[in-house]
């Protein structure tokens, strides 16, 4: 099975363009992010200096459902088996209170 035709390239396209433009959304809305869903960056598994906001999911969601749109036939599966995965991340990005054996249970 060839993952790249013709056929579906302008649907990669699509889906690349739409992750470049989610994350400009939230670069440009860091404040916003920052005050509800930082990270620390203390400790020592810390590399950034500054708060980083934790929403970065939202841009994958928006490739993958842009590449639904376009019928990619397998992202329907990343996008049906991801959600769980999704749901609980962005769920503990933003009250970061789900405790991380039950987000290694849902990556399962």
């Amino acid at each position: 099975m060839t993952l790249v035709t013709e056929s579906n390239l302008l649907a990669y396209l699509y889906g690349f363009l739409s992750v470049l433009v989610t994350c400009f959304i939230i670069l440009t809305s860091k404040k916003w992010h920052l005050k509800y869903s930082s990270d620390s960056n203390v400790g020592p598994q810390k590399i950034h200096k500054d708060l980083v906001p934790r929403i970065g999911g939202f841009s994958l969601l928006a490739g993958i459902v842009t590449a639904i749109l376009f019928e990619i036939p397998f992202a329907a599966g990343f996008f049906i088996g991801g959600l769980p995965v999704f749901l609980t991340g962005i769920t503990e990005d933003i009250s970061n209170k789900i405790p991380p054996l039950f987000r290694l249970r849902q990556v399962f």
